[in-house]
């Protein structure tokens, strides 16, 4: 290696670089999310046999693979075995392809990334849903997060392919006129969350892994990007609890669940490490004042579960079982009620749900066949409204309405990444 006399992996031909042109030394984000996706795929199928230089704490360096075991352990047959397809091998999920919002009650509006690359918007009015899907245009790397802040509202956020954020509304007529470069540069999805009416917080994990954070309180935009720290491998969650309050979560470089918030006058001072060992990116739910719920995928793919009943955390995470790919998604429609979904190793959709005293005794099958992460909203009381995009690339839906499922998974068609 460059300045010193230790030979690197290069030297006994257990490294490659790919695409060096492509994927320089150094620069961060030079893959798209689906494709940090599917790197993460093929990593985990190898049992971290193989370490990306995308993961360097240092200089990254994303076009660099790497054999990451010495000669003659185990680990590199078992390796061999699931890259021949031997052993059972990881489905392809992607990040969520979609986000659902309601801003009131039989109100649901669902937003997917194109094959284009273009954002795409169906509403639904309480009847029927809208004809086609609308082109809103843009060109994108991230998948979208949509908030609402109050009735016929909302506010549209995505990673455009020059990594910059973009920020789009509707105001309850008319969608504004064309997509707001706010700036920065982003590697995955934003996290965004209204916690009162004309106010919105949003976040991304930066080129240097950190986590930054934007605002706009009614009138005007913060000035640039606050830097809060941290060094994260994934994509942040926020929460609100309450008027003025945050709370964001990610996945720091060590795999550890990380915490900071926002008490409405100053940021907690360090990021809180939580612990756990996780594969992907947490979902949280916030189902009354100071309560949170903060659920995560772990290295044997099981589901975990930690609260936070307004004074403590809950001791150790709790292991809700399963087998999952990709990252969970949870909502709360009423006080003291969760409903978790994932895709499970089949690529099935599962659920569970937490009913105040007890959870739900396994996990259901809900059935399909799924390339994304769920996505769920809940309009009104013990109504769910559950999405994801299926094998042939089109978004599918099905509902809850309080006493049954909706029978089979609607077709919403469209063609989403």
């Amino acid at each position: 290696m460059e300045g010193s006399t230790t030979l690197s992996n290069h030297a006994s031909g257990t490294a490659i670089d790919l695409n060096w042109n492509d994927h320089p030394q150094g620069q961060s984000g030079t893959f798209s999310a689906a494709k940090v996706a599917a790197i993460r795929r093929i990593l985990d199928l190898c049992g971290n046999v193989v370490r990306w230089g995308g993961d360097y704490n240092s200089t990254v360096d994303e076009m660099h693979f790497e054999i990451n075991v010495p000669p003659g352990s185990s680990s590199l047959a078992t390796c061999a075995q699931a890259m021949a397809g031997t052993v059972p091998p990881v489905p392809s999920v992607s990040s969520s392809a979609s986000s659902v919002v309601s801003w009131g009650p039989n109100r649901l509006d669902v937003f997917g990334i194109g094959s284009n690359k273009g954002m795409f918007h169906k509403s639904w009015n309480g009847s029927v849903w809208q004809a086609s899907w609308e082109n809103l245009g843009g060109s994108f790397l991230s998948d979208p997060i949509a908030v609402s802040w109050g009735a016929n509202r909302l506010d549209l956020f995505a990673v455009g392919t020059d990594k910059a954020m973009y920020h789009r509304s509707w105001n309850g007529s008319v969608w504004e006129a064309s997509w707001e470069n706010m700036g920065g540069s982003f590697l995955g999805k934003p996290a965004a969350v209204a916690w009162g009416p004309n106010r919105l917080d949003v976040f991304g994990v930066g080129d240097n892994k950190a986590v930054f954070h934007r605002s706009w309180n009614g009138s005007v935009r913060q000035a640039g990007w606050e830097n809060l720290g941290g060094s994260f491998l994934g994509d942040p969650t926020v929460v609100a609890w309450g008027a003025n309050r945050l709370d964001v979560f990610g996945v720091g470089t060590d795999k550890a669940m990380r915490h900071r918030a926002w008490n409405g006058s100053v940021w907690e001072a360090s990021w809180e490490n939580m612990g756990g060992s996780f594969l992907g990116d947490p979902t949280v739910a916030a189902w009354g004042p100071n309560r949170l719920d903060v659920f995560g995928i772990g290295d044997d793919k099981a589901m975990f579960h930690k609260s936070w009943n307004g004074s403590v955390w809950q001791t150790g995470w709790e292991d809700r079982g399963g087998s999952f790919v990709g990252n969970p998604a949870v909502v709360a429609w009423g006080s003291n009620r969760l409903d978790l979904f994932g895709i499970g190793a089949n690529q099935g959709m599962f659920h569970t749900s937490w009913n105040g005293s007890a959870w739900q005794s396994g996990w259901e099958n809900r059935g399909g066949t799924f390339t994304s992460d769920p996505a769920v909203a809940a309009w009104g009381p013990n109504r769910l409204d559950l999405f994801g995009v299926g094998a042939n690339q089109g978004m599918f839906h099905t509902s809850w309405n309080g006493s049954i499922w909706q029978a089979g998974w609607e077709n919403m068609g469209g063609t989403f990444q």
